[in-house]
């Protein structure tokens, strides 16, 4: 029965110390979550503000060339 209870008492341990190592990950999982979705915002910002600026230029270049044909 005490090697039993010793058996018993360890695999507590083994189990409390899982579920530590189990919060641990899961709050830096959460962490790791929020900035990548921190991450995926600003991603998609510059994203349009690249798409708008490379518009603009387009619209630039072909208001130069019309008017360079013009000349």
């Amino acid at each position: 029965q005490a090697q039993t209870q010793s058996k018993l008492e360890h695999v507590q341990d083994k189990y409390d110390n899982l579920l530590e190592e189990h919060k641990l990950l899961q709050e830096r999982l959460e962490s790791m979550q929020e900035d990548n979705s921190k991450l995926h915002i600003n991603n998609a910002r510059l994203l349009m503000k690249l798409e708008t600026e490379a518009r603009l230029a387009m619209q630039s270049n072909m208001k130069s060339n019309h008017n360079d044909d013009k000349s």
